[in-house]
């Protein structure tokens, strides 16, 4: 099994989380547009996650879309982007679903955070963790690789991007300028 695979059987999990997360966010939504529509006729629109258009940010030229998932991957490093626009949500309401719990229920630790200011003026904030996959090697024998994983949420009042970035560890310090590189690219100028 690749890195990439791997690192898709994660975020798929990772991905769940979220998405229960969203799901909650849309019922407490549904449940306030109940209460505000009997009180001022204010009506609330329910988050709605959906593939993003890949050329909504710029990637390092050794990464190709993916056919197994909608992003792009880098087949001689292991590396995966996962691109998911979610609409009807900004990205500071979104970020908030990255809490304490968040962390130990996806075996993440967390390195570091921070705030982007696209070139496009875009805004988010991006969280960087580490974590461990059991992998099988040639000699059947397991070990443990170490991943970095980024989860990035760039957008505006209507909507947010969410990048899902993952590699394997041993290239963070050639990685991480290119994946830096890649938030400050995001845009919504193409039709999405």
């Amino acid at each position: 099994m690749h890195c990439y695979e791997k690192n898709l059987t994660y975020f798929r999990n990772s991905k769940s989380n979220i998405m229960q997360i969203l799901n909650k966010l849309s019922l407490l939504f549904l449940l306030i547009s109940g209460f505000s529509y009997s009180q001022n006729d204010t009506v609330y629109l329910e988050p709605n996650p959906v593939p993003a258009s890949l050329d909504l940010i710029s990637v390092p030229s050794t990464f190709t879309a993916s056919d197994k998932f909608n992003g792009y991957m880098d087949a001689s490093s292991g590396a995966s982007i996962i691109m998911t626009l979610i609409e009807n949500i900004s990205y500071p309401v979104l970020s908030k679903s990255v809490n304490a719990d968040f962390e130990p229920q996806n075996n993440l630790h967390k390195m570091a955070e921070g705030s982007i200011n696209a070139n496009s003026g875009l805004k988010g904030v991006w969280y960087k963790y580490s974590f461990e996959v059991d992998a099988k090697m040639p000699q059947d024998s397991t070990k443990n690789m170490e991943f970095i994983r980024y989860m990035v949420f760039i957008g505006n009042l209507q909507k947010t991007l969410w990048l899902n970035i993952t590699y394997p560890k041993m290239i963070d310090e050639l990685m991480d300028p290119e994946m830096l590189n890649v938030f400050k690219s995001a845009h919504f100028n193409t039709e999405q």
